[in-house]
């Protein structure tokens, strides 16, 4: 009778712990899924083109979630340090006949342009936005400017090449 106790009480005591493992992971998962998600579904369904954010930033910036907004035509939002050194990205419908090509070779300088899953970029410098990124992705157009100039252009061709849509 005594050995039946126990066992229950082992069996109880497993239990719990797996029920409490479960919880913890599930909670992670989901605080995950949410910080992730940058854009609330309102934002996401006011926009008639993709939205991105960035997968990863570098090192010591963050997205100022209140930073996020829109006039309904373009979205805005920017990533920033402790010592106020900002990212901004910008988002909007792809015009349809925007000379890509040009802006690139007439507004940048030192000009570099690859490609990414999402889409062909570009990154270079403008007098005074200072580094230029942009991605062009089927009906969105993102731009990424900073005036960091520690930013390397690796650390910008990553950001780029990171950009996910939003869902």
């Amino acid at each position: 009778m005594r050995g039946l106790i126990v066992k229950k009480k082992i069996v109880f005591i497993c239990l719990s712990v797996l029920i409490i493992t479960l919880g913890i992971v599930g909670l992670r998962k989901y605080q995950n899924k949410m910080s992730q998600n940058i854009f609330s579904n309102t934002m996401l369904s006011s926009v008639n083109f993709s939205l991105f954010r960035p997968a990863s930033l570098p090192t010591g910036f963050i997205i100022n979630k209140q930073s996020i907004q829109t006039n309904g035509q373009i979205v805005t939002y920017s990533a920033s340090d402790k010592l106020g050194h900002n990212i901004v990205f910008s988002i909007q419908q792809r015009p349809a006949t925007f000379d890509f090509d040009s802006f690139y070779s007439k507004s940048l300088t030192s000009t570099q342009r690859f490609i990414t899953n999402n889409g062909e970029a570009a990154i270079g410098s403008a007098a005074l936005a200072g580094k230029v990124g942009s991605l062009v992705s089927g009906d969105t157009w993102v731009l990424v400017t900073s005036n960091y100039s520690s930013l390397t252009s690796e650390a910008f061709q990553d950001i780029l090449k990171g950009l996910t849509p939003a869902h």
